[in-house]
C-alpha cells in the first residue's frame, strides 16, 4: 500500500515544475489510520471540462484503493449559500478531509476558516480563497491564462485594435485572476480599446449569445478576442461564420471541439492560443487529502505553470476519435474517457 502510495505522489510530482508559496504544512494533527472517508464540495458542474475534473477524481480514489473508504461529492450548482450548506453538510457527516473547489473567493471563506479550525483538513483546488486558513491550495496560475492569451493577442495586432472580452461568471475566482492578467497586459497598450465586455459563462451557448450581442454592437469594429476560455470560443467562432463575418484572432482553450474547428477554419485566416487548465487538478487534490491525513508532509500551495497550445501543436494534439467536449491534456485511460464520453 506505502508503495503505490508513493509510486502516485510521484506521478503528480513530476507531471509539471511545482511553485511553491508559503512552505510546508505541518500535518501531524491530522495523522490517522486509513481507510478514510474524503468529502468534495464542488462549485458547479455545469460544463463538459467539469465532467473530466469529477471523473479524475473518482479515478484517483479507485488508484488509492485500500486508503479510500468512501468519496461524498456536492454540487453547489454555482449557488454560494447552497455550497456551505454542502460544506456543513459534509462536516456533520464525519468526513477525514473536505477538499472545497470555492465558487466565491470571499463568501467561502468564513465557512473554509470554521471547518479547519476544526483541526479538518482543508484542501482548496481549481479556485482560490481569500484566507490562508487552509491546509493545501492547488491550482494553475490563473493570471498567467489571461495574460499568455492577451500577450498573444496584442502581438497578433501589432499593439492596436479594438479588443472584445468574453468572460466566465463574475465574482469567480477563476475568472477574476484570468481577466486580471489580461488587463495588465491590456493596460500597456495605449492602442488596445476594450471596446466590449461580456459574460458567457465559459459554455458554448452563452458565449456564442455573448458574441452575438458583441457583433450586433459593433459589427466591423472588432479586430480580436480574449476570451476566458471554456467553450465560449467554438461558440464565438460559430456566431461569426453565421453572421458571415470574416474571423479574427481569439484566445481559445484546449477544448477538442475547438481545436478541431481551429483546424477547420485556419485557412480562412483564423489564429489562436490555447491556455487551459488540467482536469486532473481534481486528481491532485485528493491525493493531497490523503498525505495530509497519512501524516506525509504537503505543500502550503501549489501552483503550477499554466500549460500552453500553440498553432503548431493542434495536428498532434488534436482527438478526432473523440467528440467536441472532450478537454486535452486529460490524464483518464482512454477506456474511461471514451466511457464518459459515449453516445456525445
Amino acid at each position: 500500500m506505502r508503495k503505490r502510495f508513493t509510486l502516485i505522489c510521484l506521478m503528480l510530482l513530476v507531471l509539471s515544475t511545482i511553485i511553491l508559496a508559503d512552505g510546508w504544512t505541518n500535518v501531524a494533527q491530522y495523522a490517522k489510520k486509513p481507510p478514510y472517508v474524503i468529502g468534495w464540495s464542488i462549485n458547479n458542474a455545469g460544463i463538459s471540462w467539469r465532467t473530466e475534473y469529477i471523473e479524475e477524481f473518482k479515478q484517483q480514489a479507485k488508484r488509492l484503493g485500500n486508503l479510500i473508504k468512501d468519496v461524498i461529492i456536492l454540487n453547489a450548482d454555482s449557488n454560494i449559500a447552497k455550497q456551505i450548506a454542502d460544506i456543513e453538510d459534509l462536516v456533520a457527516r464525519g468526513v477525514d478531509a473536505l477538499i472545497v473547489d470555492p465558487q466565491s473567493p470571499t463568501a467561502l471563506a468564513p465557512i473554509i476558516e470554521e471547518v479547519y479550525k476544526k483541526g479538518i483538513p482543508v484542501i482548496i483546488v481549481n479556485d482560490p480563497i481569500e484566507t490562508d486558513k487552509y491546509t493545501c491550495y492547488i491550482s494553475t496560475d490563473d493570471f498567467e491564462f489571461g495574460k499568455v492569451g492577451a500577450e498573444w493577442l496584442v502581438q497578433k495586432l501589432g499593439g492596436k485594435g479594438n479588443v472584445a472580452i468574453l468572460d466566465g461568471l463574475p465574482g469567480m475566482g477563476v475568472a477574476i485572476e484570468r481577466f486580471n492578467g489580461a488587463m495588465s497586459v491590456f493596460q500597456k497598450y495605449p492602442n488596445i480599446k476594450i471596446i466590449a465586455h461580456e459574460y458567457g459563462a465559459w459554455s458554448y451557448d452563452k458565449g456564442k449569445i455573448a458574441t452575438q450581442n458583441i457583433i450586433a454592437a459593433h459589427s466591423g469594429k472588432i479586430d480580436g478576442i480574449w476570451s476566458s476560455g471554456g467553450e465560449m470560443t467554438l461558440g464565438a467562432i460559430d456566431a461569426f461564420l453565421e453572421a458571415g463575418l470574416p474571423l479574427i484572432p481569439m484566445t481559445g482553450e484546449a477544448l477538442n471541439g475547438f481545436v478541431k474547428r481551429w483546424i477547420q477554419v485556419r485557412n480562412k485566416g483564423f489564429s489562436s492560443i490555447a491556455p487551459y487548465k488540467p482536469t486532473w487538478l481534481s486528481a491532485a487534490a485528493l491525493e493531497y487529502a490523503v498525505q495530509a491525513l497519512i501524516g506525509f508532509p504537503v505543500p502550503k500551495k501549489i501552483i503550477y505553470p499554466t500549460p500552453v497550445f500553440n498553432e503548431k501543436d493542434i495536428d498532434k494534439i488534436v482527438r478526432q476519435d473523440l467528440p467536441d467536449s472532450y478537454w486535452l491534456g486529460s490524464l483518464l485511460p482512454d477506456e474511461v474517457i471514451k466511457e464518459i464520453f459515449k453516445g456525445q
